[in-house]
């Protein structure tokens, strides 16, 4: 939803591009976050009050979720990370099984 325009203007490396794919591809969860938004934002045309603050509260969280921490943190720490973003711990690696896609 939000990926599009962030991905067309940052110039990205190999590491990242391979989850900025994967996000941008539009998932049934990206397509329901505005709905979720709408639906909890209504709440603040509650005449209680307690409804409306949660209702406020709710659409911040969903808001702050999707732009800042989905948009711009998450990106940002990958291309800080680099190749240890997908570091596996070497006692995970062993306890999970070999999986290959393609025999070499």
């Amino acid at each position: 939803m939000l990926i599009r325009p962030w991905k067309e203007t940052v110039t990205l490396t190999e590491e990242t591009m391979t989850l900025t794919e994967e996000t941008a591809q539009e998932s049934p969860h990206s397509r329901g976050r505005p709905g979720v938004f709408a639906r909890v934002a209504s709440f603040m045309l509650s005449p209680e009050r307690l409804l409306q603050q949660t209702g406020f509260g709710m659409a911040v969280a969903i808001f702050v979720d999707a732009v800042i921490i989905r948009c711009l943190i998450v990106p940002a720490a990958m291309q800080l990370m680099g190749r240890r973003a997908w570091w596996m711990p070497e006692p995970l690696a062993r306890l999970l099984p070999k999986v290959e896609l393609e025999k070499h």
